[in-house]
């Protein structure tokens, strides 16, 4: 799975009626920048008729877990040991999840119910609120 952040901009009209220029990113499965951008405007023509495309890189973003009835997304930063099978020796990874969540005791519930039953033990690094909007998945 190739994850991209995709920034865009656009102008929206507030609810006093003015006009203001915003800014979304939005996370993007797919597995290339061109990929990724026509999935973008495919989800996005329906809702946000003009937009441009202001910077479009490739997430370190392992995995994520999605919960729709939350708002905000925190980007979970977890490592844990493992064994190379070549060298027998043990290794720290690293892996940053990405969780749909209220907030970060939430993010933080998320992420030991969704390592509950793994062998080894694992450790919560970090875990910051992230600008992403939503998750286009290729499942959609």
């Amino acid at each position: 799975m190739d994850l991209f952040e995709c920034k865009i901009n656009y102008l929206a009209q507030l609810e006093n009626g003015s006009i203001a220029r915003k800014n979304e990113v939005y996370c993007v499965d797919a597995m290339s920048f061109t990929e990724a951008e026509a999935r973008l405007q495919g989800e996005l023509e329906q809702y946000i008729p003009e937009y441009t495309v202001v910077a479009m890189k490739r997430s370190n973003i392992n995995d994520f877990t999605i919960d729709q009835s939350k708002e905000k997304f925190f980007k979970c930063k977890i490592s844990y040991i493992s064994n190379d099978p070549d060298s027998g020796k043990e290794k720290k990874i690293r892996e940053y999840i990405l969780v749909q969540a209220n907030d970060f005791d939430d993010a933080t519930s998320k992420i030991d119910t969704r390592m509950e039953g793994t062998i080894s033990d694992f450790e919560i690094d970090s875990i910051s609120k992230t600008p992403i909007v939503d998750i286009i998945q290729k499942n959609d």
